[in-house]
Formats: C-alpha cells, sequence, structure tokens
C-alpha cells in the first residue's frame, strides 16, 4: 500500500479520525481520590499548579477561539472537539485544585488580538514541550511511588488525551504548511519553544541542588534514591515515556521530534554543563 501523500485529502481525513478515536466527553468531572495526610502535604508544596491551570485556561481560549476561524468543515470539527477536550481538562484541574485545597492565583485571560492562528501554532509547539515534560514528571513519580496509584491513573488518562492532541497538532501543521506549497518542518517551533527556555533551564538546574524545602524535585522525589535525581536521568525517563506513549492507540502518523531532539542533545550535553552533583539526604515518603 503507497503511503497516504502529506497535504492531501485522505491525510486530512485520517488525522481528523485518528483525533476522534476512543475519545469519551465525560458529562462531569469525577470526584479526585481522596489522599493521605503525607500525600496531600507534598501535593500543596509543590509550586507548579497555578502555572499548568493558567496555561490549560489559556490552552482551552486559544484552540476554541481558533476553531471558529476556520472555514475547512472537517479541521474545524476535529479542532473544535480539541477545544472541548481542553475545555474539560481545565474543568478538571479547576476540581483538582479545589479537592486538595491548592493555592492558585485568579487566571487571565490570555488571547491574541490579531493571528490566531499564530497563537495556535506557538501553542502547539510548547504543548510538545509541556507534554514531554510532563510524561517525565509522570515516570518519576511512578518509579519512586511518590502518589498513590488511583491519583496516577487519572494524570495517566490525561497525558495519554494530551499525546493525540500533539501528534494531531503535528499532522495539522504539516497538512497546513504544505497546502500553502512551503516545505514544512518542525523548526518552526523554535521560538514558541525559545519562550519556555528559562523555565526548562531553571527545571534543569534543580537537579543536583542542595536539600531545599522549596525544590520541587525534593518535594516529589527527595526520599528515593535521590542520587539518582539528576537531570540526565530525568530527560532519559522523558524520552522513554515518550516513546511508550508515541506507540500507543491514536498516535500514529507523524509525531513530534523537536522537543524529543532536543531533550536527546540536552541529555548528551549535561554532561559539560557546570552543575553540582545529586547531593541529598534522603527522607521518607511514607
Amino acid at each position: 500500500m503507497n503511503p497516504i501523500k502529506i497535504g492531501s485529502y485522505d491525510s486530512k481525513k485520517q488525522f481528523c479520525r485518528r483525533l476522534a478515536e476512543g475519545y469519551l466527553l465525560e458529562p462531569e468531572v469525577a470526584p479526585w481520590p481522596s489522599l493521605d495526610s503525607s500525600s496531600l502535604d507534598r501535593l500543596q508544596r509543590i509550586p507548579l499548579w497555578a502555572s499548568l491551570l493558567q496555561s490549560q485556561f489559556t490552552a482551552a481560549q486559544v484552540v476554541n477561539a481558533f476553531a471558529q476561524t476556520l472555514s475547512d468543515s472537517m479541521i474545524k470539527e476535529a479542532i473544535a472537539l480539541q477545544a472541548q477536550h481542553e475545555e474539560q481538562h481545565y474543568q478538571e484541574l479547576v476540581a483538582f485544585v479545589k479537592a486538595y485545597d491548592l493555592a492558585v492565583p485568579t487566571l487571565q485571560t490570555v488571547l491574541p488580538a490579531t493571528n490566531l492562528e499564530t497563537a495556535f501554532i506557538d501553542l502547539g509547539f510548547q504543548k510538545c514541550l509541556n507534554a514531554l515534560l510532563g510524561f517525565g514528571f509522570y515516570g518519576l513519580a511512578q518509579e519512586t511511588q511518590a502518589f498513590p496509584d488511583e491519583l496516577l491513573q487519572r494524570f495517566d488518562r490525561l497525558l495519554a488525551e494530551e499525546s493525540r492532541h500533539i501528534v494531531f497538532f503535528i499532522n495539522w501543521f504539516a497538512y497546513s504548511q504544505t497546502k500553502l506549497g512551503k516545505s514544512w518542518n518542525e523548526l518552526r517551533g523554535i521560538s514558541a519553544i525559545w519562550q519556555r527556555w528559562g523555565d526548562l533551564l531553571n527545571l534543569l538546574m534543580a537537579f543536583g541542588k542542595d536539600d531545599d524545602e522549596d525544590n520541587i524535585l525534593f518535594i516529589l522525589f527527595g526520599g528515593t534514591n535521590p542520587e539518582q535525581l539528576t537531570a540526565e536521568r530525568f530527560l532519559a525517563i522523558c524520552l522513554s515515556e515518550n516513546k511508550r506513549r508515541m506507540s500507543l492507540p491514536g498516535t500514529a502518523g507523524l509525531q513530534p521530534k523537536l522537543a524529543p531532539a532536543l531533550a536527546s542533545f540536552g541529555r548528551s550535553a549535561w554532561q559539560f554543563w557546570p552543575h553540582r552533583k545529586a547531593n541529598r539526604t534522603a527522607t521518607s515518603l511514607s
């Protein structure tokens, strides 16, 4: 069988269909599981929830607004479906924040004044990076048993749906660029990812720091094999978990390559970066 040509009607039909397959819009958000006092304290000390909630709120806004500008009915329907799921993910995170009494500031409405397509493209590439990092944190949390399985299973489902979103985005991006007569590649995403570079570097520099009650890595994983909490180890888990998730149903077709390539490069280059080795004193996660 001949491969489907990028930019063809068949390629569009395929990536739009794959986005919808296996999706289930829940009529209401299921309750989040109860946590023991130790897990709850650990969760409340993680300083990422405000950023995560704002990012998801922005994603729901941008995807919904962009869908309304489209004239291609098939792509419009697919991106409108993604917008529904972005909104559902946002509502799940709102319920998550309330269930565990997590402190978050008032969210800001962030919509570009002009080009919504550019905003959607930037969001797509940023989601590719965010998903890769999310895969890594999930893999570490699962490996160290930092949280109950019931909580991790909820995030596992959200990450599975994010996997579908980023695969859809890459295929849509390739299709749209080809239809415009442009050669497509993911280097277009460098500028979008660059906007997150400072946050990513700060995250990687957190590996190898001394014990710090405000260090997210120490909060999450400081009690289990702390000597293994290196940037190289984290990036290796990101790449391994990405490979696993990109082999699951719903992720066929073109897949994100830029963020994994940067992670792979960073993993190799990190050994030459002046940073301190992990030097933590193990504390109990129980």
